[in-house]
């Protein structure tokens, strides 16, 4: 069987520019998921005055959840350029980025949809009225979906990541038998 690099980097013959190895472009993506989780579980510590209409959210708060928002908004944008960035993937992970974007590009998405929102929410004001319970209401709902994006970011990296490895095994086997 034929020994794999240990380097980080690949050079390929075909475009002519290095391309990360399969394990530096997992241990890569781990370090994204990790940051994403982080921040999203920071994120999720803000988000029990939201569920209550009894009294106001002091701008300070809405601050840091917008704080926590923008932190998690920063590595998912990264991982998304990685994922665009053809040129140094693996070459096994460039039909397989696909399923990971999916996922990333949504969660991209709502942190934008929520950012939108918590500014709304702000500018509205602290008033009692229907408008602000719907408001609260969307906000609240959003810590969930973020929540669960993320959870399904690390579940769609793993399954894509074992399908890498197993594709990237039958290949080396059909070079071997070649």
């Amino acid at each position: 069987m034929k020994e794999r690099s240990t380097e980080p980097l690949s050079w390929d013959m075909e475009t002519g520019q290095y391309r990360y190895t399969l394990e530096a472009f997992d241990e890569h993506v781990q370090s994204y998921l990790k940051y994403i989780s982080e921040s999203c579980q920071r994120l999720y510590k803000g988000a029990a005055p939201f569920r209550s209409y009894e009294r106001s959210i002091p701008p300070e708060q809405i601050k840091e959840v917008r704080h926590s928002l923008k932190e998690l908004l920063m590595p998912t944008q990264e991982f998304s350029w990685l994922l665009h960035d053809t040129d140094h993937l693996p070459a096994i992970y460039t039909a397989l980025r696909y399923r990971l974007l999916a996922v990333v590009n949504v969660l991209e998405e709502q942190i934008s949809r929520f950012l939108d929102l918590l500014h709304t929410y702000q500018v509205a004001g602290t008033s009692s009225s229907e408008g602000e319970k719907w408001l609260r209401s969307e906000i609240y709902s959003m810590f969930e979906k973020l929540l669960h994006y993320t959870i399904t970011l690390s579940e769609r990296v793993k399954l894509v990541s074992d399908e890498a490895k197993k594709q990237e095994r039958r290949l080396l086997s059909l070079y071997e038998n070649y």
